[in-house]
């Protein structure tokens, strides 16, 4: 609680410096609150803070701070929010200003840096080989200056395109490159982003014995450095990975360890992201009750999630998941007897037919 309450102070402070034109002084709010910000979801928040950092002309190389360097810490985090926020197109156009302006100043972290995301960018609209074009020279610039943690985060995209494409065996020569070095250089959070990529591919090519394997790596790196949102993630795909094998007794187990910790966690935009899981565990234990107000807060829930793509996954999961489990009649029914407004339902269907 403490936390949010200064970042509560810390925000009113932003307003009243950008107020004074105290543009410094703001832009070091901004990078102080950042990573809390971002792990927390408030994308949109952060949107505004670095926003408020920018002058109109900001795409004419214009800057407020006077630090041409701090100017372009700005326009990365912008562009990594707006990427957050599944914006990929206007994240490219603050990561390109990002970096020619880290070409002209020699800020050669943060060129690589901006290289990574507006290649993660063409990942997210399909467009693998022009990706595969910006990390492969990102790649290059990162060994070049030695920064091995962009140099890890690049070969974990680069596994992920090959992934995308098809290329399991090649995807899996990454991570395992990409892991290698994060353990030799004591990168936690990217060793634990390793093996949840390698999980994933596991799965693909159905090699569950190291899919399970690399989730409980997963799970134990994340327990000793605390990032519970993160432990929440990877309790979700070894949720997922034993309903689809239909093991429900092992299922309801990690479920509950996950409601634990997102009623734990729940703050803001950091609630509960497993409720379809949830709902086929209830489902399987006939805990009605429960089934729907899990359902409930999923449509709750969706309305109040900052990034667009998460709030349909949101609706579109747990429209479907209610949909297999219950006919149409039993869901209105539902609905109907605990007084919800039947627009949750009409917004559910829109966003299904819209985004499936």
């Amino acid at each position: 609680m403490k936390q949010v309450t200064d970042i509560k102070l810390l925000t009113m402070a932003h307003y009243h410096a950008c107020q004074a034109k105290e543009w410094d002084d703001a832009a070091a709010i901004v990078l102080e609150v950042y990573d809390f910000l971002r792990y927390g979801n408030y994308f949109q928040l952060l949107k505004d803070l670095c926003e408020g950092l920018l002058p109109v002309g900001w795409q004419d190389k214009q800057q407020l701070v006077e630090s041409t360097n701090t100017h372009i810490d700005i326009l990365y985090r912008l562009g990594v929010t707006y990427h957050d926020l599944g914006k990929f197109v206007t994240s490219n156009q603050y990561l390109q200003v990002c970096y020619e302006l880290a070409q002209q100043t020699n800020y050669l972290t943060r060129k690589a840096d901006s290289l990574s995301y507006i290649a993660l960018n063409y990942q997210h609209l399909e467009n693998y080989q022009i990706a595969k074009k910006y990390l492969e020279k990102c790649l290059a610039i990162a060994r070049e200056i030695q920064e091995f943690r962009i140099q890890c985060r690049v070969l974990q995209f680069l596994g992920k395109n090959h992934d995308y494409l098809g290329n399991y065996q090649e995807a899996i020569a990454l991570y395992l490159e990409a892991l290698e070095l994060a353990r030799q250089h004591y990168f936690i959070e990217e060793e634990a982003i390793t093996i949840g990529n390698l999980s994933l591919t596991y799965a693909k090519i159905k090699n569950y014995d190291l899919t399970v394997d690399c989730i409980c790596q997963c799970l134990a790196i994340l327990e000793k450095s605390e990032r519970g949102f993160s432990q929440i993630n990877a309790l979700r795909d070894l949720s997922n990975f034993h309903s689809n094998i239909k093991d429900s007794s092992i299922l309801v187990d990690l479920v509950q360890e996950q409601v634990e910790m997102s009623v734990d966690l729940a703050s803001g935009n950091g609630k509960v992201h497993d409720v379809n899981v949830l709902m086929v565990a209830y489902d399987a234990l006939e805990e009605w009750k429960f089934f729907m107000t899990i359902f409930e807060k999923c449509l709750s829930g969706a309305s109040e999630t900052t990034s667009l793509p998460t709030r349909v996954n949101y609706l579109y999961e747990a429209g479907i998941t209610y949909y297999k489990l219950f006919d149409i009649n039993r869901l209105l029914e539902g609905l109907a007897s605990q007084n919800r407004k039947i627009m949750l339902l009409v917004d559910l269907v829109k966003v299904m037919l819209k985004y499936k």
